[in-house]
Order: C-alpha cells, then structure tokens, then sequence
C-alpha cells in the first residue's frame, strides 16, 4: 500500500546513496512493519509493545538484521508470556519470510 517490502522475496538491495534511500531503510522497513502487524494481530497491541519494548532494552543490538529482530522478539515474548505467544511471533516473522 506504502510502497514497502511486505516480505524477504521483496527485499531491495540499493545503493547508500540518497536515491537508492541510503540502502533501502524505507522501502525495506516494510519487513518488520508487517511482521509487527502481524504480532499485534496474534497477541494484541499492548503485550506486542510490551514485547518491542523489552528486545529492544534486552536483546537488539546497533547492528541487528531482521534474523535478530525476530529472535529478540521471540525471546522477549517468552519471558513475558510464555511459549504459545513465542511461537506467535515466530508466526508473525514466517509469514514475512524471515526464517
């Protein structure tokens, strides 16, 4: 709808250049946006902020890939609200293609 990567097979490799949007931040930031829509609509809103809320402070690092992303937001889900929300999120990041 935006103009975004909604899944790896989208994924563009670009230029950091400010015509190929410094490497594709924008255009394939669709990725995680819509695995956290997808979260959300699994778990819900509040417990999906409380999850990105606890990888980020917890688990992510400067230089996190979306692999990364999706194992901090597993682990994180799991300290909070168990297995069934873990494998949730794991849901969530598959079905964008981040396995």
């Amino acid at each position: 709808k935006y103009n975004q990567a909604a899944h790896m097979k989208d994924y563009a490799s670009l230029p950091i250049t400010e015509e190929g949007d410094w490497g594709g931040v924008h255009f394939n930031s669709g990725i995680p946006n819509k695995a956290a829509y997808n979260t959300i609509t699994k778990l819900g809103k509040e417990k999906t902020e409380q999850l990105y809320f606890r990888a980020l402070k917890y688990y992510l690092t400067k230089k996190a890939q979306f692999a990364d992303a999706k194992k901090a937001l597993q682990q994180a889900a799991k300290d909070l609200y168990g297995e069934d929300a873990s494998k949730k999120v794991v849901e969530a990041w598959e079905a964008v293609g981040v396995n």
